[in-house]
Parts: C-alpha cells; sequence; structure tokens
C-alpha cells in the first residue's frame, strides 16, 4: 500500500536573472531515486528547480519514495523519479528562454548572421532609465518596439504589468496577452482599426490611442455612435519633428484639444510628443536644446486650453537621446524611450550614450577575403544588418555598423556596402591577413530597431556565450 505523503512543494516564478540565480544557488532539493532510473543513467542529485526560467514554473509533489507527480508549462506527469526527470527536461527544450543553454561564439550550432543581445547591459540600461524616472517622480511608459519581447518589457518596468508604449497592434496584442495592461499605441491610429483597437481595449485596463487631426476624431465619434464604445486618446503634438502631431502655436489645436475634452466620444488623456528631430543632433548639448523644445512645446499648449478642458491631462515626452542626456525629466509627467534598451552606433555617435552601452551585435563569419581589393565579405547583409545609413549628417561616409571582434574591440575596417545577403568589410591587407575565410566577426549596428526585426529569434549573450533565445512579436 502506497504511505502518500507530500514531503516536497516548490513553486517557482521566474521573472528576471538576479532571482534565477539566486534560486540556481540556494533553491536546489535532493531525491532518493529508484534504482531503475540509476540503472538508466538517470543519476541526479542537487537538480535546481529553478531552470525553468522566463515565464515558466514547476509544481513538485514528491507522493512516495518512488513516484513523482508533476505540473508545468501547461503539462503534468506522475511516473518514476526517473520518468520524471525527462519530463523536465522536455519542459527544458520546449521553454522561450533557454537558459541551460552555454555556446561559445565560435560554436557550429550558432548559425550566421545572428542577433546577439548582451543580457547584463540590457538590465544595465533598463535599470538607469527607470531609476531615472523614479527619482524625478513621472509616470514611466517606456516604448518596446525596439526588442518587442516579454523579457525585455519585464526590465524595463520592473516585473510590472506596465504601463508600456507600442508601435503596431501585434505588439499590444501581444503584451496584453502576457499580462501587460496599460499600453499606448504610439503612431496615429487609422479608422480602419478602430474595431481591433476597441477589442482590445475591453481586454485590459487601458488602452491608449492617438490622433492629430478632425478626420479621425469624426471618425472617432461615429464609431462611439455606432459601437457604444468609448476610447482613450493623446492629442499627438509636434515639438519640432514636423512628421506628425498638431502645432502647439496654432488656435486650431486648442480648439481640436478642448473638442477632445468635451466629447463624450472619448476620454482625453493627455497630449504627447516624440522629439525625432533629436537624431539629427551632432553632440549632447544640442540633443539637451531639443529635450528643452520637446517639453516646453506640450506645457504651452497646455497652459493654452481653457481649464476645463486641462484638468488633469498628461503631458507625455519620449526619444532615447533626449531622455539619455537630462539630468532628470522636469516639467512633464510622463516618459516613453524605447531604443535605450539597445542603444546603437547612432546614438553612441550623437552623444546620447557611449559603444560600451551598445547592448547588441551581429555575428557574422568571413565569406570570402580579397586582399589585393582590399576588402572582405561576411555573410551579414541588408537583410541581417538593415540599411540604415547612419549618422550621416555627421560623416557622409560612416559606414554601416562598427566592426569588431568577438570580444567587441573595434577593429580598423569599415563596412562600406551591403547587399542582399552580402557584407562588404574594406581593410588594409595587413589587416585582412588576420581574418581568413571562417573567421567571426561582430558588427554593432547604426539602428538596433530595424536591425531586431530582421530576426525571429535573438541569441541572448552572458559572459561571452550565448545562453538562450528570445523571442520577439512580429506582424503589424
Amino acid at each position: 500500500m502506497v504511505n502518500i505523503g507530500f514531503d516536497l512543494l516548490r513553486v517557482l516564478r521566474i521573472t528576471n536573472r538576479k532571482f534565477l540565480c539566486f534560486l540556481r544557488k540556494f533553491y536546489c532539493f535532493d531525491l532518493p531515486l529508484h534504482p531503475l532510473s540509476q540503472a538508466f543513467g538517470f543519476q541526479f542529485s542537487s537538480v535546481p528547480l529553478c531552470a525553468l526560467s522566463g515565464e515558466n514554473w514547476v509544481l513538485i509533489f514528491s507522493v512516495s519514495p518512488w513516484w513523482v507527480l508533476g505540473f508545468g508549462c501547461g503539462s503534468a506527469t506522475l511516473c518514476f523519479r526517473g520518468g520524471f526527470w525527462l519530463w523536465l527536461w522536455h519542459l527544458w527544450f520546449n521553454r522561450q528562454d533557454t537558459g541551460f543553454m552555454n555556446l561559445p561564439l565560435t560554436s557550429p550550432e550558432i548559425n550566421t548572421p545572428a542577433f546577439l543581445v548582451d543580457r547584463a547591459i540590457v538590465q544595465q540600461n533598463c535599470e538607469t532609465m527607470r531609476n531615472k524616472a523614479q527619482r524625478s517622480q513621472v509616470v514611466f511608459r517606456p516604448h518596446v518596439k525596439t526588442h518587442k519581447t516579454i523579457e525585455v518589457a519585464r526590465m524595463q518596468v520592473g516585473d510590472s504589468s506596465g504601463p508600456i508604449t507600442v508601435s503596431t497592434l501585434a505588439e499590444a496584442e501581444f503584451f496584453a496577452q502576457h499580462g501587460f495592461d496599460d499600453i499606448t499605441y504610439a503612431v496615429p491610429i487609422s479608422p480602419a482599426k478602430f474595431d481591433r483597437a476597441a477589442a482590445l481595449a475591453r481586454q485590459i485596463n487601458r488602452f491608449n490611442l492617438l490622433l492629430d487631426n478632425d478626420a479621425t476624431f469624426q471618425a472617432l465619434q461615429d464609431f462611439q455612435a455606432a459601437q457604444g464604445t468609448v476610447l482613450d486618446v493623446f492629442l499627438k503634438v509636434d515639438s519640432g519633428y514636423h512628421r506628425a502631431g498638431v502645432d502647439p502655436d496654432s488656435p486650431e489645436s486648442v480648439r481640436l484639444a478642448v473638442d477632445l475634452a468635451t466629447s463624450p466620444a472619448v476620454r482625453f488623456r493627455g497630449l504627447l510628443t516624440h522629439a525625432g528631430h533629436s537624431y539629427n543632433s551632432k553632440n549632447p548639448e544640442e540633443i539637451r536644446k531639443v529635450a528643452s523644445q520637446e517639453k516646453e512645446s506640450l506645457t504651452r499648449l497646455l497652459a493654452r486650453i481653457p481649464q476645463l478642458g486641462a484638468a488633469n491631462l498628461l503631458r507625455s515626452i519620449g526619444s532615447t537621446p533626449t531622455a539619455s542626456v537630462v539630468e532628470e525629466f522636469a516639467d512633464t509627467d510622463e516618459v516613453r524611450p524605447g531604443n535605450y534598451v539597445f542603444y546603437d552606433v547612432f546614438q553612441a555617435r550623437i552623444g546620447a550614450c557611449t559603444l560600451s552601452q551598445c547592448a547588441v551585435s551581429v555575428l557574422a563569419t568571413v565569406i570570402g577575403n580579397y586582399p589585393h581589393h582590399g576588402h572582405l565579405l561576411v555573410d551579414a547583409g541588408a537583410l541581417a544588418l538593415s540599411k540604415d545609413p547612419g549618422p550621416d549628417h555627421m560623416e557622409r561616409e560612416c559606414g554601416f555598423g562598427v566592426v569588431c571582434d568577438l570580444n567587441l574591440k573595434c577593429l580598423p575596417m569599415k563596412l562600406i556596402g551591403l547587399s542582399q545577403e552580402h557584407g562588404k568589410i574594406q581593410a588594409a591587407p595587413s589587416v585582412l591577413q588576420h581574418y581568413p575565410v571562417g573567421t567571426r566577426l561582430r558588427i554593432m549596428p547604426n539602428h538596433s530597431c530595424l536591425t531586431a526585426a530582421m530576426y525571429d529569434s535573438y541569441q541572448v549573450v552572458e559572459e561571452g556565450c550565448v545562453t538562450g533565445q528570445w523571442k520577439p512579436a512580429r506582424g503589424w
């Protein structure tokens, strides 16, 4: 007769790397294995349950010296202890963040080109920006469009459920499915997307939309009259980028703001801007001037809106260059930077960060070496790096990224050309002789957002080795 007794119960939910390391160090368990399992080679002791990381969890009931009952990751098992380890191994292989990997960058198991993400640098970038927002006592609503992954979003918000900013409805739906319940869709919405937006708004606590014109506002009013759905909206303001948004000094902008504030068809949440023209800067001082324009444009418009319409309106700003160079976020209510999680060569060149803060690179393999022509070829072309020209307002021929060795030491090389699957790197013959066919290089991209968008998985790097993968959201 089996004597059933629950002698072990562990519930582990792991949402960040520090907690994972803590559990690996302290929370291990020993289970006496059935002799048959030992005979089949399953000799495990002190195996950490915390090997299941990311969004996965495992619940273990040890019901007798012979049997183990396990639940986790959408499956369950009741088996001899040796069989339990096979089930746990199956869960390891089918989870998103395969933290048990430990592959050197030279491993043939890593296909090139590959998008490498340094976990420690991402974590540091996220903590630095979040801490700045907390010190400034503003709402921190980071943009997730650069990475589009649950793992990095959790680092950005500190394992809370938001708020966050997205650039596509597909992103909004993806993050809503993973528990994020306060989302701003930071692109002026098309009326054709109202139904989809309304469906998402009914699923989460808040889903904010953007508009900057009467036509969209009228369409929203018609939609509300037909469907009965009241949506949250921000008025997009042009702070100098001239891509979208209303003129903060125009009477028409004040009139539209008042119309939004008094309409029963929407909930008017505030004024929002993006200082995209900060990317035209050449140094931190120029970026700081744009940062002043960014916040002043919203404050100026807010002051012109009659008190009835301006009550409780938020001022929301956001660009990585401006957010990176200011010491604190003053005279604003909400900030929405995004690229800062990865940074890139462009940000470093204009002074928003240093190259040491750039968390991503593309691993590429030399496929041709032509010293008589003064160049080599790698297997990373435009579809691996994008064709973003970089800060060509500072240097017309700045190249398509920074070429480095596997330790991210910058090399005396220049990535001068990209075709679909070829990258052409220029260097002196005396340099080229050290990089024969088969050599692997790392290229820091000009624009990390566009480069990341080329990949359906990211290779997570820790201490020079690939330890896992992250899967980004895709689509529109």
